[in-house]
C-alpha cells in the first residue's frame, strides 16, 4: 500500500507540474494561429495553485518524523489543496455526465483521464491522512 501511495504521489505531482507548460503551449499555439488571448487572473491563479500544491506536497513528504512539530499546519494546507482538487474533478465529471451530456469519443477519453486523476488524487489524500496519523502517533511517544 505504501508503494502505491508513493507512486500515486509522484504521478500526481508530475501531472500538476506538467499542466503548466501544457497550458502555456496551448496558448502559444492559439496565438500562432492568430487567436490571441491574454492570460486572465484565473490562469495565474491556476498556475499558482498547481505549483503551490506540488511544492507543498513535496515538502510534506520530505519532512522526517523528528521534525513532526512542523507538519500540523502543512498537513492541513496540503490536505485542503488536494481536497479542492478532488472536489473540482468531481464537479468536472458531474458536468460532463449530467449537465453537458457529452458522450462523443473525444469526450470519453477526457472523462477517463479525469476519472483516473480523481483516483490518483484520492489515493494521495488517503496517503496524506495515513502519514499524518502515523506521525501524530509517534510524536506522542
Amino acid at each position: 500500500m505504501n508503494q502505491l501511495i508513493k507512486i500515486c504521489s509522484i504521478i500526481y505531482r508530475l501531472v500538476l507540474v506538467l499542466i503548466v507548460p501544457a497550458n502555456l503551449l496551448g496558448n502559444l499555439l492559439a496565438a500562432i494561429a492568430g487567436h490571441n488571448r491574454n492570460f486572465s487572473w484565473v490562469d495565474y491563479l491556476m498556475f499558482g495553485y498547481l505549483l503551490l500544491t506540488a511544492i507543498l506536497l513535496t515538502l510534506y513528504y520530505k519532512i522526517k518524523k523528528r521534525q513532526a512539530k512542523h507538519t500540523g499546519f502543512l498537513f492541513y494546507v496540503v490536505s485542503g489543496l488536494v481536497f479542492m482538487s478532488i472536489v473540482f474533478q468531481l464537479y468536472q465529471l458531474y458536468d460532463i455526465f449530467f449537465i453537458c451530456r457529452c458522450f462523443s469519443p473525444e469526450e470519453n477519453v477526457f472523462t477517463v483521464a479525469i476519472f483516473i486523476f480523481l483516483i490518483i488524487s484520492s489515493i494521495v489524500f488517503i496517503g496524506l491522512i495515513k502519514k499524518h496519523k502515523y506521525i501524530s502517533l509517534n510524536k506522542r511517544h
